[in-house]
């Protein structure tokens, strides 16, 4: 699995950032800064696994339904586009 998700982040971001047009910088700013949640999630899912880890891994279970969420999104956008 974390194999697979170390392309996620390039992939999401070159996506992302396709159809932005003048907002290229801000938009890109703003996924770059997306990465503290790698800062975040971790200690969040560890306090949370404390007493049970398999309840800790809802945290990531929620990230990648975001994440799923987004992609189902663009592909449904950018087929209703061509």
């Amino acid at each position: 699995t974390y194999f697979f998700m170390s392309i996620m982040f390039p992939t999401i971001f070159a996506i992302s950032i396709q159809a932005v047009g003048e907002q290229t910088e801000k938009g890109s700013s703003l996924l770059v800064m997306s990465i503290v949640g790698g800062a975040i999630i971790p200690p969040l899912m560890g306090l949370i696994g404390k007493t049970e880890i398999s309840i800790g891994f809802i945290i990531p279970l929620i990230c990648f339904i975001g994440i799923m969420s987004f992609a189902i999104y663009n592909l449904k956008s950018n087929t209703t586009n061509d």
